[in-house]
């Protein structure tokens, strides 16, 4: 699952794997529910979750744009531009 959060734009995001998810935080209970495979999780595997994937968050204003920028490539190398 990966989720943008609510100031994000997200573009026509493509992929091919019915186990994938992209969304934005608004939108995401309703794509839990949609999904809704196995058990939920408990607070303390959320809470885990959270701490093992927040370090990820955390990334300065230039490694965003480098990010944005190989988006944009690969998007136009996937429509060949």
């Amino acid at each position: 699952m990966i989720v943008f959060s609510g100031r994000c734009r997200l573009a026509d995001v493509r992929w091919d794997r019915d186990d994938t998810a992209v969304c934005r935080v608004e939108e995401l209970p309703r794509v839990l529910r949609k999904l809704g495979r196995g058990k939920p999780l408990s607070w303390r595997e959320v809470e885990d979750l959270y701490r093992r994937l927040e370090p990820y968050t955390q990334v300065s204003w230039f490694q965003k744009q480098a990010h944005i920028r190989q988006v944009k490539e690969k998007e136009r190398a996937r429509r060949g531009r």
